[in-house]
């Protein structure tokens, strides 16, 4: 349980802040992006989720795909998931979304260029389903964590009660009940091995029948 929470929440975390945020996140020049569009379908599609390393631009190549900062029109300041195509005389590089039919149509510079794509976290996008609605995520993250509340206060509870209880019995045979050893005798074997501790001390004691 506690595993499946653990994992649940490392999952939950990063897609809920997508939703919220709808920005990328950067780890020491890794990246994590959501795919918006079908451009790169059927290698991405939307929804899907990928991840970025930051790579010198000299060492891109033909058929990579790359994540850069766009300066086209209505997506101008977005970042953009497309593969290079070629590069141009000027040293920018032409890229173009592999469901798309023509190059896209501005070049994209060095400075543009966030990083170059090397895998998609498959995990994320079903994650991404799944906590889609209030309920999903309270079915999937707040109930199992309630459980894992309620089962530790219940366990602080009966652990108190059963102390309280074992306390009684070493009490009643006039032992002592500060002694950590008797607790674990009386919890593993019953009052019957307490009785006969105490048996057994009364007879050592100075005076006593034996």
């Amino acid at each position: 349980m506690v595993l499946f929470i653990i994992t649940t929440l490392l999952t939950a975390v990063p897609v809920m802040y997508f939703k919220i945020s709808g920005a990328e996140m950067s780890v020491l020049g890794m990246r994590l992006f959501r795919i918006v569009s079908g451009s790169m379908e059927p290698k991405y599609g939307a929804g899907d989720y990928v991840v970025s390393f930051e790579t010198e631009t000299e060492k891109l190549m033909t058929d990579d795909i790359i994540a850069f900062v766009s300066n086209e029109g209505e997506t101008a300041g977005e970042v953009i998931v497309h593969r290079i195509v070629s590069k141009s005389d000027d040293g920018t590089f032409i890229t173009r979304g592999d469901a798309n039919p023509i190059d896209d149509y501005s070049t994209v510079r060095d400075e543009q260029i966030v990083g170059k794509v090397v895998f998609r976290v498959t995990l994320f996008k079903y994650a991404d389903k799944l906590f889609s609605g209030v309920w999903s995520f309270l079915a999937l993250i707040v109930l199992p964590l309630l459980f894992m509340i309620i089962n530790e206060v219940l366990h602080i509870v009966i652990t108190g009660k059963k102390q309280k209880e074992i306390r009684a019995i070493i009490e009643k045979y006039g032992l002592d009940p500060g002694d950590e050893r008797l607790y674990g005798i009386a919890e593993k074997y019953g009052e019957e091995a307490v009785r006969s501790i105490a048996d057994a001390e009364a007879a050592l004691r100075p005076g006593t029948d034996r």
